[in-house]
């Protein structure tokens, strides 16, 4: 599969917030958050339903997969979404899983270094969806 989802009690906002905490005390750096649906609803579009892109990135193990192959950039920084399930109504967080998106460079090396941010990364989002929300 692509990716990795998992749901949770937060509100979006509140997994975002929740994230950026969870995110640092990894060492994983927050690089950039977009909230579609304000953006979009900026040129006239309306979305129903709350929707962040996030980009993130392990530092040290961007500059390995960069040196490795410079192709690399075309799957960095890390994809993250956060969003209110159309059906459910409930939050889900989800990543576009690293090992997918490298894949398609058929590097064992590269593999590796994507299976170690993968995990890192998947081990955020297991966090997030079993923190108790108040």
């Amino acid at each position: 599969m692509f990716s990795y989802l998992v749901e949770t009690g937060h509100t979006v906002e509140g997994a975002v917030k929740s994230l950026e905490r969870k995110l640092a005390d990894m060492k994983l750096q927050l690089l950039w958050k977009y909230d579609v649906t304000t953006k979009l609803f900026e040129q006239g579009i309306r979305l129903d339903q709350d929707y962040w892109i996030l980009e993130v990135s392990h530092p040290d193990l961007t500059k390995k997969m960069l040196v490795q192959n410079q192709w690399s950039g075309f799957f960095l920084p890390c994809k993250m979404v956060v969003f209110s399930d159309r059906e459910t109504g409930k939050t889900q967080v989800g990543i576009l899983r690293p090992t997918s998106a490298f894949s398609h460079l058929e590097d064992p090396v590269l593999r590796d270094l994507a299976s170690r941010l993968e995990e890192q990364l998947i081990s955020v989002l297991n966090e997030i969806e079993q923190q108790q929300v108040v």
